[in-house]
């Protein structure tokens, strides 16, 4: 059994039949903050669902919809899944603190626990979902590298714009000399 339910259970006097144990793999947790300490011990990426309250009359996005797709069941399990309503309490403090996203909203955080490191709104086609979790599944940032565009030109007035990574007009004027 998990130390910290032992201890709860040692807490309550509940006998250890009494209480279910969580294992990450095992099941969504419908709260962020238990979903994010199993993730930070596990080590694992956590799959952060933020569905609209059921009152919404808009679909859930729910884990047996998710475990229904082979591929998805399979790849669910590398990471800790976290389904939250959010027209509960805990539900809408988690979703403030996201920044309110349109719902229902996919979010995947890095192992660490520190990054988003993919993020969207809207419901995702199965096979969608299935190439982002298999993009991401080692949790850590991709790092895309691609040639930088450089903008080195003279100017008419005789000045050198530097190279910019960025086509912002008013990055480029800063670099002028």
């Amino acid at each position: 059994m998990h130390w910290s339910a032992l201890l709860f259970v040692a807490m309550t006097g509940l006998s250890s039949s009494d209480v279910a144990v969580i294992t990450p793999s095992a099941t969504a947790y419908t709260s962020y903050t238990q979903a994010w300490n199993a993730a930070t011990e596990a080590k694992k990426p956590m799959l952060v669902i933020l569905n609209p309250g059921p009152e919404s009359g808009e679909r859930q996005i729910t884990e047996a919809s998710l475990r229904s797709n082979k591929k998805l069941d399979t790849l669910l399990d590398q990471y800790v899944l976290a389904i939250v309503d959010t027209s509960t309490e805990h539900g809408q403090e988690v979703n403030r603190r996201f920044g309110s996203p349109a719902l229902p909203r996919v979010v995947i955080i890095d192992k660490a626990q520190k990054k988003q490191i993919f993020r969207a709104s809207g419901h995702l086609t199965s096979d969608s979902l299935v190439n982002v979790l298999e993009d991401h599944k080692e949790g850590t940032p991709k790092v895309t590298t691609s040639p930088p565009t450089t903008n080195t030109v003279i100017s008419p007035a005789g000045s050198y714009i530097l190279p910019s990574t960025s086509n912002c007009p008013s990055c480029q004027r800063r670099y002028t000399f």
